[in-house]
């Protein structure tokens, strides 16, 4: 029993620490917890591994930022697991979010044409061109030289 006093003990002092902006605190913390965390973050994640590597360094990320404004706790271990757990939970949110809008755009839109089609459009375009120059024979010339000089400044 005294024994796990004073590893309780520890542990709210590494928290009090890391409150106090002690960079050695949040590493004490860290490697105190990296194994059971990341056990637990494997079940949760369906053994994603990066997925769990990556909370874990945000969790701990976002104890640093925010160490100013850390309460104290009663568990650190429950705290850290809830945060993992919570931070899990966002990071999915995030990337539902991403895959949706993905979706939604429609990356088929956006294939490459062939040099078929390639030629195809160029030869539309020319003969676009020239059905323009076309009409602009037949305007008159006090609509032509308007037209013209509007046509210059758009294209």
């Amino acid at each position: 029993m005294a024994t796990q006093d004073r590893s309780q003990d520890a542990k709210d002092t590494n928290w009090q620490s890391l409150k106090d902006g002690k960079p050695e605190a949040l590493s004490a913390l860290f490697h105190q917890y990296y194994k059971s965390i990341f056990q637990y973050g494997q079940k949760l994640t369906n053994y994603n591994t990066e997925l769990t590597k990556e909370i874990i360094q945000d969790l701990f990320f976002k104890l640093w930022e925010r160490r100013a404004t850390l309460g104290d706790v009663q568990s650190v271990k429950v705290y850290i697991f809830t945060a993992f757990r919570r931070e899990l939970i966002d990071k999915e949110r995030r990337l539902d979010v991403e895959e949706g809008y993905l979706a939604s755009l429609n990356l088929n839109d956006y294939e490459e044409d062939s040099p078929e089609d390639l030629l195809l459009i160029e030869e539309k375009e020319l003969s676009d061109a020239q059905k323009i120059k076309k009409a602009m024979i037949k305007l008159p010339k006090r609509i032509k030289a308007n037209k013209r000089s509007y046509y210059i400044k758009v294209f």
